[in-house]
């Protein structure tokens, strides 16, 4: 159960500075672990992919896309469970953990995508759907940050 504190004493001061302290620290290890991911894992895949066949490419997109939907479901369940039962149950929300943690959340997306789609030397038809399932992840990975820190008592 989420701590809701409305006395707004130093207590709840230096709480809310955790909380916004907590959400940057996740925030950059979801970005290290993003960049790796993409690093060794994705571009490879890429490239590969990039050789295949018309055909094997599109049923390759739409098998691999439900694939990359459950995979990212199970990371953002895993991501919210580890950081709303751990953490964030013990840290206040109010209206400075909510605006600090969204603008944290929205400018580590917007850095992360510029990242990503100021990568690739030229584009084709297949490189911008590449592009878009990565973007489509990293939505994904920072959006559970976000919501798992604004989560109220039920």
């Amino acid at each position: 159960m989420p701590y809701i504190s409305t006395d707004g004493g130093p207590k709840e001061s230096l709480l809310s500075a955790l909380h916004v302290i907590v959400t940057i620290v996740f925030l950059f290890l979801i970005n290290l672990g993003f960049a790796w991911v993409v690093n060794h894992i994705l571009l490879g895949l890429f490239d590969w992919f990039n050789g295949l066949s018309f055909f094997w490419k599109v049923t390759l997109l739409f098998l691999g896309g439900f694939i990359v939907v459950e995979l990212v479901t199970v990371l953002a369940n895993l991501i919210a469970g580890l950081l709303g039962v751990i953490i964030y149950s013990y840290l206040p929300i109010n209206r400075f953990t909510r605006w600090a943690s969204g603008l944290l959340v929205l400018g580590g997306f917007i850095w992360t995508i510029y990242d990503v789609w100021t990568f690739p030397t030229h584009f084709s038809f297949w490189i911008v759907i590449e592009l878009l399932l990565i973007s489509g992840f990293a939505y994904g990975l920072y959006y559970v940050v976000y919501i798992t820190s604004q989560k109220e008592a039920e």
